[in-house]
């Protein structure tokens, strides 16, 4: 057997998806533990797919969760009164909430023994879920959350060492690490790439060879780039103009 990175701990993390639908109780459940948050605002909206034909992964369960300016803007016209808050502002807030609120839900469903995973929308995605769900401007779909019962075994966590993200007292220059050691780890870790390269294998870019973990880092923040700059496109195509703020 495989010896396993001791840095790992297994989560609800899977591409396969049983087509059983979960149990009515269930999702409100899910739903219930996704609007606990600290936040005095709620600036975003969750849309609740069970259409697993029309569902990203087939999944039976699409959790589409969306920046949601559109009832605050509402709330303040109400008011009618001097004050009105920034559009930057409140893109900001409810980046935040919605962030909180994905988070939310993957741990109760999770908890509830199904597994998830993130997807980011694309623009073509957010054009047919406005269509789908009549989306008004200021709805912005940031992601769905794929979600049901396993049809695969989860997927292991591969985390940095505790030393590198937490800190008391004093924050710890990476300087001071032995970061040639850590790089060094990470690079020949083939669990880690192996994980990596199967989250790939059926996304839009399809299977990545990666090298190693260096590789892999250059990669997704050239993913991310490219994501950036169509979020810019999916904030237009949603009524908001980034450019005249």
């Amino acid at each position: 057997m495989k010896k396993r990175n001791l840095k790992t701990r297994t989560l609800n993390h899977i591409q396969k998806f049983s087509i059983e639908m979960p149990a009515k109780k269930v999702i409100e459940k899910i739903m219930e533990k996704g609007q606990e948050n600290p936040f005095v605002s709620q600036f975003y909206s969750v849309l609740v797919s069970r259409r697993s034909d029309e569902n990203l992964l087939d999944a039976p369960l699409n959790f589409i969760v969306c920046m949601d300016l559109f009832k605050v803007k509402k709330v303040f016209e109400v008011k009618r009164d001097e004050y009105q808050p920034n559009l930057k502002t409140l893109l900001l807030i409810s980046l935040i909430n919605s962030i909180m609120a994905a988070q939310n839900i993957v741990y109760e469903a999770n908890n509830q023994k199904l597994g998830t995973f993130f997807l980011s929308n694309s623009l073509d995605q957010v054009k047919t879920f406005r269509n789908r769900w009549n989306l008004p401007d200021y709805v912005i779909p940031l992601t769905t959350i794929a979600a049901g019962y396993p049809d695969e075994p989860p997927k292991a966590h591969h985390a940095f060492p505790t030393k590198f993200i937490y800190f008391e007292d004093e924050y710890t220059p990476i300087e001071d690490f032995n970061i040639h050691d850590l790089i060094y780890k990470l690079n020949n870790n083939e669990d880690l790439i192996e994980y990596y390269r199967t989250l790939t294998e059926e996304g839009t870019l399809q299977s990545q060879q990666f090298g190693d973990w260096m590789e892999l880092l250059q990669f997704n923040c050239q993913l991310w780039d490219e994501k950036r700059r169509e979020l810019d496109l999916i904030i237009k195509e949603c009524g908001i103009n980034l450019e005249e703020l």
